[in-house]
């Protein structure tokens, strides 16, 4: 569940908590054995629009949280191909 802002709009962190709020649903999604469509992060960022997230936030997260995926997930790959 994504959960709603509760910074103003004008707040220097809300860019920072509306990734929080957004990380484990993305990671989720990403981690779940298969390709994500383009359908699954519509109906992802619709979710979080809903929470009362602006788009403009929405898909700074998204950004964002898909470059610490990919670094998280760097370390593994290298310990998969030496084994």
């Amino acid at each position: 569940m994504i959960a709603s802002p509760k910074l103003p709009l004008n707040h220097p962190d809300r860019a920072r908590a509306c990734e929080d709020a957004m990380r484990v649903d993305n990671f989720e999604l990403l981690d779940r054995g298969r390709a994500a469509s383009c359908d699954d992060f519509q109906a992802f960022a619709q979710r979080a629009q809903a929470a009362g997230w602006l788009p403009e936030e929405i898909a700074a997260a998204m950004v964002s949280l898909a470059s610490k995926y990919v670094e998280a997930a760097r370390p593994r790959a290298s310990s998969e191909a030496v084994s």
